[in-house]
Formats: structure tokens, C-alpha cells, sequence
């Protein structure tokens, strides 16, 4: 090949690894890979108690060790915080997502007085990007290209507020029918959070018969990040975030690419157990004895990923 056409050759065989380094930059995402478990709907109630989940033996998605404090801290040790959650996802025509979070904190912390500045208590924060495009969702219409959401305990018990975080008009996207959440305090300052939720491609201010409802799929990859803001005693000061998409994804408040690859797993049938998953539950009865529903139990990993 005569030296020139071989400059053109390189030339081009560079290009073309930089589109798809650069592309898959642009759609990159970070921190632990979420494996989303098929779930029947008719076999959870959401009550904000998970003996449903265990009784259907589902098992549990993450914990604190899956996590990092997204703001670059430390993480806090076992007796000061300790997380558990299930994360599942429904055939249409149910069509949703499906989770259970339950957390063990040594203070419970509600007393920002101002609905707007919620964020600054103790809250589950997620953020859902449906089509996995990534990029800034805070541009133009916040909200419509990745959503932001906010699921905060009341300190009233059976209470919980649930916010999206972005333009005002998309708030119809937490309530229902598209999505349902409970609380459940009786223990505070431990808590439980469970839900469902339509997830959206498009979300539009002119409510959900202008907007594009995602279809889930198995298989697919969405993105889905969550995080659990703990505050202690400082009024409106977070001692750390855990979130699972660790300290790299520290601006996913604004960009959808920060956000957890979420792998929707193919309906199968729920196998036993393994002994990870036992030695997990005995590691958990050591550590905390709180009554049933609230059981923490089984490995991080559903045994099919």
C-alpha cells in the first residue's frame, strides 16, 4: 500500500475509534450496575413492609456496601447507618417499577421546615433516565428528558411526600396512578420505603396523555440511580449521602450520564437461596434484631445476573 493511501487508512481507523470512545463517553455510566428483578405484581402490596418480597423470595438488590457518599466522604460505620433494598420491574400491562428500601439510622432527622427544602432531611432520592440517553435533563424543561425524584418520610405516621424534583408542572409524575409510595415509622429512627412507578421517555408539562411512557423490556438497560441522604444532628446538614452511583457521579442532580446502568432481568423462575445469600442473612441477624416485617435479608445480587 503506497505510504499515503496507509496515512489515510490510520487516519481513518483513528477517527473511527474516537466516535466510539466519544460515544461511549457521552452515554457513560457510573458506579454499581443495578440487576432489576421481574416481579409478579399481584405478589406485593405496597404497604412499605417487605415480607411480601421475602415471602415470594425476591432478593435483595444492594446495600450500604454497594455504595459510596457521593460527596466524596466516608462512609458511615454500621451503627451509625445500614441500608437494604429490592429493586424489581413488572410486564406490561403493569408496566412499572418496583422497590423496597429499608434503612437502619441511628437519628431520624425531619425538621427542615420548608416543603422545598426537604431535601436537607433524611429522604431516598432517586433519579430515572427510561431511555438511557444520558445528558443534561436540567436544560430547557427539567424533567422532561430524565426525571429527578424525592421520597421523604413524614414525621405523621402512614405519611410520606413525594416530590419531582424539576418544573412544578411534572409533579404528576409521583402521584397516582403512576406512582404509589408508603412509609412505614413505627420503628423510627429506622424507616422503610416501597413503591411503584410508571417510568417516562418523554415526561411533558401538559400531563401524561402528552408525554411517552416507557415500555419496559427485559434485558434492556435504563438508567437508575439512588441515593440516601443521612442527616444526624446538624440541622440541614447531610453527614453523608450514600448513593450507588459513588463519589464519580457526583453530578447527577444535572446529568443523566451520572446515572446507574439498570439491567431489567428476564422473567425466570426464583431459585433457592445460595449460601452467600444465607451467610448474608446470618451476618444481618447478627449485626440487627428488629421485629418481622423488617427482616433484612438474603444476598445483594439476584442469583440470575
Amino acid at each position: 500500500m503506497p505510504v499515503f493511501e496507509m496515512k489515510k487508512a490510520v487516519a481513518l481507523l483513528l477517527a473511527l475509534a474516537f466516535m466510539v470512545w466519544f460515544s461511549r463517553l457521552a452515554s457513560a455510566h457510573v458506579g454499581t450496575t443495578i440487576y432489576v428483578q421481574n416481579v409478579d405484581p399481584g405478589a406485593i402490596t405496597i404497604d412499605g413492609l417487605n415480607d411480601d418480597w421475602l415471602s415470594a423470595g425476591y432478593e435483595v438488590t444492594f446495600t450500604q456496601d454497594d455504595m459510596e457518599d457521593v460527596l466524596g466522604g466516608e462512609m458511615q460505620p454500621l451503627d451509625d447507618f445500614a441500608c437494604v433494598g429490592y429493586c424489581g420491574w413488572s410486564l406490561p400491562p403493569d408496566n412499572m417499577l418496583y422497590w423496597f428500601i429499608g434503612v437502619t439510622d441511628d437519628i431520624h432527622n425531619a425538621d427542615t421546615p420548608s416543603d422545598g427544602a426537604r431535601y436537607r432531611d433524611d429522604c431516598i432520592a432517586m433519579g430515572i433516565d427510561a431511555d438511557h440517553s444520558g445528558g443534561n435533563y436540567r436544560q430547557g424543561t427539567h424533567g422532561e428528558q430524565a426525571q429527578e425524584l424525592g421520597f421523604l418520610p413524614d414525621p405523621s405516621p402512614g405519611l410520606v411526600q413525594c416530590y419531582h424534583w424539576g418544573d412544578p408542572a411534572l409533579q404528576w409524575i409521583v402521584r397516582e396512578p403512576y406512582c404509589y409510595v408508603a412509609f412505614y415509622i413505627d420503628d423510627l429512627p429506622n424507616y422503610n420505603f416501597e413503591g411503584k412507578m410508571a417510568i417516562w421517555d418523554r415526561a411533558d408539562v401538559a400531563g401524561p396523555e402528552a408525554s411517552q411512557r416507557h415500555i419496559l423490556t427485559a434485558g434492556e438497560t435504563i438508567g437508575w440511580v439512588i441515593c440516601i441522604d443521612d442527616v444526624d444532628e446538624r440541622p440541614d446538614t447531610r453527614d453523608c449521602q450514600p448513593g450507588l452511583q459513588g463519589s464519580e457521579g457526583g453530578r447527577s442532580w444535572t446529568d443523566a450520564s451520572q446515572f446507574n446502568d439498570a439491567v431489567l432481568l428476564s422473567p425466570t423462575p426464583v431459585e433457592p437461596s445460595t449460601w452467600g445469600g444465607i451467610k448474608a442473612l446470618f451476618e444481618y441477624c447478627l449485626l440487627y434484631t428488629s421485629p418481622s416485617p423488617r427482616d433484612l435479608s438474603t444476598s445483594r445480587m439476584p442469583s440470575s445476573a
